[in-house]
């Protein structure tokens, strides 16, 4: 846990002249850092490591600049990266930070005596941006050479350390906040501003346990008959995802089955992580002529709520993975509304420095319906599928992956991506014919 002492010296650029004891062991770390990576190259890469630009970034470790530090867990060196690319992340349109200023290499050696390589990765958080002498609060990042994760801790302001976990799935529900980070590549010019280019965003997360045991319940405050999913301990805000008595039945059994899948769970702590729009209600009622479902933003982003509605003659006669579709595409619309509701005149106030690609698609397509589903379609078409698949695997051997997409893809037939994608009438019928097939083969009731 000892990890997050060291940040507070990232910041200071001086040199540090180590004595001949440290010599030594700084030595010892860069030779054992060689060998390293001459395994390491003998090996192949890991495709999920490669999915993130931070990961795919040429790197070199200055050694030149090395130093030691104590630990609660013993003597480490910690090096200095310099990066191919300067890459910036942003956790507001108020603070920024560089990757390479927060990223360290650490040797040590463990108790019995086993040597340890790590790529350490700081992302600090809104209070410790606001006043870098207070103690380091945020996520700390621990990554082996190639940027495959190995483990992870959120530090709060309060002294709380919570474990960062990465694909795992409770057993049970569990509030689940995380750290959102927009990563841009950043270029200064002699006397000009820097100009940044907006790369991807990176979601890191913890879970938040609750009141049952150590998880979340599903009650009734007392100011209303709605139920409420909520955690005893908010060390950031945790927002209220308001499940409203309609919401019942099928349309909350398949709620909480897609809970259970690391994907969906992010996609809902994206929404609960923010400062504004603090609430999340789902619903079950007439959505409006031929509509499964809609989300819609109530009030202003300081006082709302954002409001799903699943179209009630789909719950009673439509399969469960029409369903499950439906919600997940729905809560992508809660999402995008969500990523610019910390901005205090919301779209208004979109320009290209704070949130370029949502400003982009924003800018180019009339309306935001239009704008989040060409968003939904170039950029997390891919997720929508994973996660229906992960809720209901193919039924038999005539179901497979083409399906799945194929259902993804419904409701998203005005964007250019669909239009490019099946520029035919045959081959926009084969991919509806593709998608009936899926659900005629699921169940109508989930238990």
């Amino acid at each position: 846990m000892g990890l997050a002492l060291f940040f507070t010296a990232c910041q200071k650029e001086e040199t540090i002249l180590p004595s001949s004891s440290q010599e030594e062991i700084i030595t010892q770390a860069e030779a054992y850092f060689e060998k390293y990576l001459q395994k390491q190259t003998s090996e192949p890469g890991s495709t999920k490591s490669a999915s993130h630009l931070r990961r795919r970034l040429l790197k070199e470790a200055q050694w030149n600049k090395a130093y030691t530090q104590e630990f609660s867990f013993g003597k480490g060196v910690l090096v200095p990266i310099r990066y191919g690319e300067n890459l910036s992340g942003q956790r507001s349109s108020a603070h920024s930070f560089s990757l390479q200023e927060y990223t360290r290499l650490l040797f040590y050696k463990d108790g019995k005596g086993k040597e340890h390589l790590e790529l350490v990765i700081a992302i600090p958080d809104e209070t410790y941006l606001s006043d870098t002498t207070k103690a380091f609060s945020g996520d700390i990042l621990v990554e082996d050479w190639k940027g495959n994760f190995l483990k992870g801790y959120r530090f709060y302001p309060d002294g709380h350390v919570d474990p960062l976990e990465e694909g795992s799935t409770q057993k049970r529900e569990a509030v689940v906040s995380c750290t959102i980070i927009d990563w841009y590549t950043c270029t200064s010019y002699s006397g000009h501003a820097p100009v940044c280019r907006y790369n991807y965003t990176e979601t890191n997360c913890t879970t938040v346990w609750g009141s049952d045991g150590g998880y979340f319940t599903i009650g009734s405050p007392s100011s209303s008959d709605y139920g409420v999913v909520h955690g005893t301990r908010s060390p950031t805000q945790i927002d209220e995802i308001i499940l409203q008595p309609s919401f019942s039945g099928d349309a909350l059994c398949i709620y909480k089955k897609l809970r259970n899948d690391p994907k969906f769970l992010n996609l809902l702590s994206q929404f609960e992580a923010r400062s504004t729009w603090k609430k999340l209600y789902f619903a079950v009622e007439e959505a409006g002529g031929t509509r499964r479902g809609k989300t819609t933003p109530i009030g202003t982003t300081s006082s709302g709520y954002i409001r799903i509605v699943i179209d009630d003659d789909l719950v009673a006669t439509g399969s469960i993975v029409e369903i499950a579709k439906t919600i997940i595409h729905e809560v992508f619309h809660a999402e995008f509304l969500g990523r610019v509701a910390d901005l205090p005149g919301g779209w208004t106030d979109l320009d290209p420095t704070n949130f370029p690609s949502i400003y982009n698609y924003y800018n180019n397509y009339p309306g935001i319906p239009l704008a989040a589903h060409n968003h939904l379609s170039d950029v997390y078409l891919p997720i929508l599928k994973d996660i229906l698949m992960k809720f209901l695997p193919p039924p038999n051997s005539s179901i497979n992956e083409q399906h799945y997409w194929a259902l993804a893809w419904e409701g998203l037939e005005s964007t250019d991506a669909y239009r490019a994608s099946f520029p035919t009438t045959a081959s926009q019928i084969n991919q509806q014919n593709l998608a009936i097939t899926l659900k005629n083969s699921s169940s109508k009731n989930c238990n």
